[in-house]
């Protein structure tokens, strides 16, 4: 199943959240297959950032470790959450600790 970017990123740049959650449904179950267009939306400005990193930490590929390491420190704390878990997710060395601190969120 392709992911279509453009219409991914569009609906993230709505303000619709079922719309936002159908259509990171459907990247989630791309699977792999989803996360280079994922990892290209991180950069966007004016993204749901939260469904983004939600997204990824389903999926669960370690490409996606530089977005979860960046994600650590964002301001909205769902984003810093999914960070960590998808840390945790992919067995980084790092993510006992990002887990932890996410506790005091």
């Amino acid at each position: 199943m392709a992911v279509d970017l453009s219409l991914l990123a569009a609906t993230l740049r709505g303000t619709d959240p079922k719309a936002q959650n159908d259509a990171v449904a459907a990247a989630i179950g791309a699977g792999a297959e989803a996360v280079p267009a994922l990892l290209l939306l991180w950069a966007e400005p004016d993204v749901a950032r939260h469904q983004i990193v939600y997204a990824l930490e389903r999926i669960g590929d370690a490409r996606a470790v530089a977005v979860f390491e960046a994600g650590l420190d964002d301001i909205d704390e769902r984003v810093r959450a999914y960070a960590a878990r998808g840390l945790a997710g992919i067995g980084h060395p790092g993510a006992l600790a990002a887990l932890l601190a996410n506790l005091n969120d």
